[in-house]
């Protein structure tokens, strides 16, 4: 694949966004595997994906549409709570 061979395997985003895709595809097995080689380049990073995600999407529906991949692919992403005083705002 053209992105294994352009990427830095340091490069966390190529795994962020292949096992998003292959959950959403349904490709869990090769979500998994993606999803492992992220754990090892950024264990932390289901803590801070709405995070990661909101430095390059702008909107919340593209945040939220790679979030459910990678919940689909097997990734426990914490629910994200509300700040005090935003009331659901």
């Amino acid at each position: 694949m053209w992105a294994e061979k352009s990427t830095p395997p340091s490069f966390f985003w190529v795994y962020v966004n292949r096992a998003a895709t292959y959950g959403q595809l349904g490709r869990i097995a090769e979500a998994q595997t993606d999803l492992k080689r992220l754990a090892e380049v950024y264990p932390n990073f289901a803590e801070n994906a709405r995070r990661e995600f909101r430095v390059w999407f702008w909107h919340e529906k593209d945040v939220e549409h790679l979030i459910e991949g990678l919940k689909k692919a097997g990734l426990s992403i914490p629910i994200e709570r509300q700040a005090h005083g935003d009331h659901g705002k």
